[in-house]
Formats: structure tokens, sequence, C-alpha cells
């Protein structure tokens, strides 16, 4: 119940963003004063989905993203401290990783992997996003372009898109710049 988000600029920065609605226990909406990602110098880390997974990734995603510099071993390490503080996958297991109702979208040196609910990982050379909100997103971001070439516009109209036709979405845009050699373009 989420939209989040990554454009990378083409300097070796990346836009990341998200909404700023939770979703506790499938119904109870919240809106949070933060978005749905962990920065550490020129990593990012944002989940989508409900649940406490989310509180994993938002709690001690820094530590993650420092010791872990890839998609692979980012995505293992959040598994691990999820059995470690007893979380239950959503589904039965496949035949590789638990399914714990939530994705992941991992930014590192400027390039942006679409990491599943299972763990396969897609490196995405455009704008991407997931959630619920995901469709909306990606359809705004890839229309936009005909017309605007500033990456912090299209992120914050392609989440703001998300916000105002899916129901899982809401509050305002979240919207960081992570990496880059020069400073972005707002």
């Amino acid at each position: 119940m989420t939209v989040i988000c990554a454009l990378p600029d083409g300097s070796g920065g990346v836009w990341v963003g998200s909404d700023r609605q939770w979703t506790a226990n499938g119904d109870r909406p919240a809106i949070s004063p933060g978005g749905k990602w962990a920065v550490y110098g020129d990593r990012a880390l944002g989940i989508s989905g409900e649940g406490p997974l989310a509180s994993v990734v938002l709690n001690g995603g820094d530590k993650i993203l420092r010791d872990n510099e890839t998609a692979a071993l980012v995505f293992s390490a959040v598994m691990d401290v999820a059995k470690g503080r007893g979380l239950k996958p959503v589904q039965k297991e496949t035949d590789h990783f638990p399914d714990y109702g939530s994705s992941l979208i991992f930014v590192s040196n400027g390039r942006v992997w679409d990491i599943d609910c299972c763990g396969a990982e897609f490196e995405q050379a455009g704008f991407w996003a997931r959630g619920s909100g995901a469709e909306y997103a990606i359809g705004a971001a890839h229309a936009l372009p005909d017309y605007e070439d500033n990456p912090h516009v299209i992120v914050s109209r392609a989440i703001a898109a998300a916000i105002r036709w899916n129901t899982g979405c809401g509050g305002e845009p979240w919207i960081k710049y992570v990496g880059g050699s020069s400073a972005p373009r707002t």
C-alpha cells in the first residue's frame, strides 16, 4: 500500500521518492513525516508494502546499506534482520526466499535495482517504481519527458499521480537526491 520510486539523472545521482502513507494491519492508514527510504552516502533502500518489515528497513537501513554493497547482499541482510526479529512470511516459502509481502528498490553509485518480494533483482535503466501505486507512477513518469526534462519534477509528479489515483497511497510526496557529482537541479 504505497509507492516508492527512483530515477537516475545521468550524472551519477538518483532521485528517490515515495508517498508518506503507511497502512497498518491492512486497513488503517497513517501519514508519516518521512518517506519510505533509508539513505547512506550514495546508497538508498526503499520499501513498499505494509507490516513490520518496513520498520526493519527504516530503522536499520543505514546499517544495512553501510555493510552491503550489492542488491543481493542488501536483500539477504534485510531477510536476516527480519528472521532475527521473528517476522514470519506472509505466504509459504518459495524455493529460495520467504515472501514478507514487501518489495525493495536499491540505489548505489547512480544505478537502480528493483528487488521483488522473493529476492529476484533487476537493474533498471530509467524511472522505476514499486508498490500498489507503481503503475500510476510509471505511466506518469514515462509520459512526462515529452514536455518536462527536470528529474525532480518528474519524480514529484509521478508520486502525485500515484497518490491521486491509488487509494493505498497518500500524504505529500517525499523526495531526496542520492549521490551524484554535482548539485541537483530542482
